[in-house]
């Protein structure tokens, strides 16, 4: 029936599906669960665990900005130092004058 002057055309399905094993009820589960997308559940979870990170790292920065905010800056230190020494100094004088006073009381007596 085949005339040997006719091109002859291999079968290529024939090796192809020969060396093809059917897959088992495992393999067609798994490549199933790889074709669909994630669960819903599972994304909404994702999502909510990358809000809260982010929310955490926001708190800990507007923290961080408020302690910076409230600490005294050096120049501000110093200046309560100084007020401090010059009301120190303010008392001293005044107890010196009075006791300058008094000695000068005895000196007279």
């Amino acid at each position: 029936m085949h005339d040997q002057g006719a091109l002859a055309v291999p079968d290529y399905k024939a090796p192809f599906m020969a060396e093809q094993e059917e897959p088992t009820s495992t393999e067609l589960k798994d490549m199933v669960n790889n074709c669909l997308p994630p669960p819903l559940e599972s994304t909404i979870e994702k999502h909510a665990k990358e809000f809260m990170e982010a929310a955490k790292k926001l708190q800990k920065y507007f923290i961080s900005l408020q302690v910076d905010y409230h600490q005294p800056t050096k120049a501000k230190i110093l200046r309560k130092e100084i007020d401090a020494m010059e009301e120190e100094l303010k008392k001293k004088n005044e107890l010196i004058e009075k006791n300058e006073r008094l000695i000068e009381g005895w000196k007279r007596s």
